[in-house]
């Protein structure tokens, strides 16, 4: 198989740190090459980024690179509700995206991950771990047993999830921040940093403390 060519979408902090997870992989076996950027940013049109081509904004995903697939960079607390919509409204297919998992990253052979996620180094995944679609997983998080992360959810980095916990698409986990075992996270929903979650959130709530509670909707 080929070397396969990249675009990132989005120029910011993720971008950095995905090129430095692509680089990992290089230095194992040549596998990517990373040929652009695309961001809406007007400030950086026409410019480099990252010593790569800002190509354009994301729209121009329409235009055709022959062979090259996409990595979903995109996601803050700010907007991290509206990355689904963003690519659609911006003409992606979500199943053009690769998924980029650091080689420094320990994940069991019962796990899975799904399209267009990037697994950042130090995370371990321990048996039954079920990653959905356009999840980023920041460095040193620990998934124990059977626990699933829903579609386009953000966990921050050092993030302790106990067994059978299920988080729901688009959430937001916070920097630090613990769950206990069998809870369930509403879809929608963030975790404040350093928040100890030890019973269920509903849908589409903020949460924040130790043990952690509602702030709001």
């Amino acid at each position: 198989m080929g070397i396969q060519k990249l675009i990132l979408v989005g120029g910011g902090g993720t971008c950095s740190d995905v090129l430095s997870i692509i680089e990992a992989i290089n230095s194992l076996a040549p596998t990517y090459q990373c040929i652009g950027i695309l961001d809406d940013s007007d400030e950086i049109q026409n410019k480099s980024l990252f010593n790569l081509p800002v190509l354009g904004k994301l729209d121009c995903n329409k235009l055709c690179w022959e062979d090259a697939r996409y990595v979903d960079c995109l996601g803050s607390p700010n907007n991290f509700l509206r990355r689904q919509q963003t690519l659609i409204q911006s003409g992606f297919k979500l199943t053009s995206f690769e998924s980029i998992i650091s080689p420094h990253a320990c994940i069991s052979n019962t796990s899975r991950v799904g399209i267009g996620s990037i697994i950042y180094p130090g995370n371990v995944l321990m048996s039954n771990v079920q990653i959905g679609d356009h999840v980023t997983i920041l460095p040193n998080c620990t998934f124990n047993h059977n626990i699933q992360i829903g579609n386009f959810s953000i966990v921050t980095s050092g993030v302790n999830l106990s067994g059978d916990v299920t988080v729901g698409d688009e959430c937001y986990i916070g920097t630090g921040s613990a769950i206990k075992q069998g809870v369930n996270i509403g879809s929608g929903s963030l975790v404040g940093m350093g928040s100890v979650v030890i019973r269920n959130i509903p849908p589409n709530e903020i949460v924040a403390g130790n043990p952690a509670k509602a702030l709001k909707k």
